[in-house]
């Protein structure tokens, strides 16, 4: 299968249809992170086939979660840009912040955004308790979990809005176990395509702050 198909079929799979003109983005991503990976270490993953399953498709998983009011949102520890471009591309309204501290990684996605021409998405090259310092909140906040969820979500609250939602991607292996106060909206487990790989998505809720 073509890695285009490849794709667009697993993206169908999720629920997340493409166009031809973001199946092409998504294919021109490709090329860059793979010429880029040969410089400096921005994946472990190298495969073509296996960066369509494990980034694209993986990261679009977790859009099946993103609430349809939801109008901005921030992306926890994004790395090469996973998964916050890759819904940015499938979701154009959504604005994003990217925040990311390794400066390789930052540039790619700069760069990335550039030849797309994405907008309404921001790289912070910064830590996420240094963004939480700004002013700036968010309605999502979403993360494949770089972190268990009793170490990220507290992290994540001084970011999220009131009423807003943390929406992780965690393998089996993690403790989905949320510090004390916070809740689960909603979970599902996801089965992603053309591989036997499972993923937990899980959306949290905030505290209620007195």
């Amino acid at each position: 299968m073509d890695l285009k198909k490849l794709l667009t079929d697993g993206a169908r799979e999720l629920g997340v249809p493409l166009s031809a003109a973001q199946a092409d983005a998504f294919m021109l991503y490709l090329s860059e992170l793979r010429k880029w990976n040969q410089k400096t270490n921005l994946t472990a993953i190298e495969d073509p086939r296996d960066i369509v399953i494990k980034h694209f498709l993986d990261s679009l998983s977790l859009q099946r979660m993103l609430p349809p009011e939801a109008k901005t949102a921030a992306d926890i520890g994004s790395g090469a840009g996973f998964p916050c471009i890759p819904i940015k591309i499938a979701l154009p309204g959504l604005i994003i912040s990217s925040v990311e501290p390794a400066h390789k990684k930052a540039a790619f996605q700069r760069h990335i955004i550039r030849l797309l021409g994405l907008e309404g998405i921001r790289v912070h090259e910064t830590k996420v308790e240094d963004l939480a310092a700004k002013p700036e909140r968010f309605d999502i906040i979403f993360s494949r979990a770089f972190k268990e969820p009793e170490g990220l979500l507290p992290l994540a609250l001084p970011l999220l809005s009131e009423g807003g939602e943390v929406i992780l991607s965690i393998g089996p292996s993690t403790s989905e176990a949320p510090p004390p106060g916070w809740s689960v909206l909603r979970r599902e487990e996801v089965n992603l395509p053309f591989s036997d790989i499972k993923r937990t998505l899980i959306s949290y809720k905030r505290p209620r702050l007195y």
